[in-house]
């Protein structure tokens, strides 16, 4: 997925285009930060955050990346 992510972000910006990238599935608190580094710049962490034993704490650290 960061291949992919990287690869894309340098195409956006060969053509220079205004695009955001967002990734929806298999965001978690583990690879969030390796996603952003990579050129993402929406996560959607839905599960990482509703099957969390704490989800605001979830959010919270997500936020912090």
């Amino acid at each position: 997925m960061i291949l992919t992510i990287r690869q894309l972000r340098r195409m956006i910006d060969e053509k220079n285009l205004g695009v955001q990238i967002e990734i929806d599935g298999g965001v978690t608190l583990e690879n969030a930060a390796s996603i952003m580094e990579a050129g993402a710049h929406v996560l959607v962490a839905g599960n990482t955050v509703f099957k969390s034993a704490d989800p605001i704490n979830t959010i919270h650290q997500l936020k912090q990346l």
